[in-house]
């Protein structure tokens, strides 16, 4: 729960900080992620009037919504109780924006990628 900043900071021991080592990271997905082939996605269709708060920001929790979502429509099964979940987000939609997502399964761990206007939104690594 620590806030990601532009200008992360070092210890006197010039060590990075969890900060920079997220910040760093999440910088390495969002350039991975642009050479994710558009015919791998499948569309998530959803109902913007109840995922949007009053200024038409998707509220964070309809993200995890979605991955489920994707989740299931790559793999309709159901699957054990959540271990630990990490979301990097890139970026909000707009009410009128198409989503669109890709699952991978690795074992236990699955990995959803969330994408609208070629853009990646988030992406989330579920443990079980």
């Amino acid at each position: 729960n620590q806030l990601v900043r532009d200008d992360p900071h070092h210890n006197v021991n010039q060590i990075a900080q969890v900060d920079q080592v997220f910040l760093e990271e999440h910088k390495k997905i969002k350039k991975q992620l642009r050479n994710i082939d558009p015919g791998e996605l499948i569309e998530l269709p959803f109902s913007p009037e109840t995922k949007f708060n009053a200024v038409k920001i998707l509220y964070f929790a309809h993200y995890l919504d979605l991955v489920a979502l994707c989740e299931w429509q790559t793999d309709p099964v159901l699957r054990g109780p959540i271990r630990d979940i990490k979301i990097y987000y890139f970026a909000n939609i707009e009410p009128t924006d198409r989503v669109y997502g890709r699952t991978v399964q690795d074992g236990t761990t699955s990995t959803t990628t969330l994408f609208a206007n070629n853009t990646a939104l988030c992406q989330c690594i579920i443990v079980r």
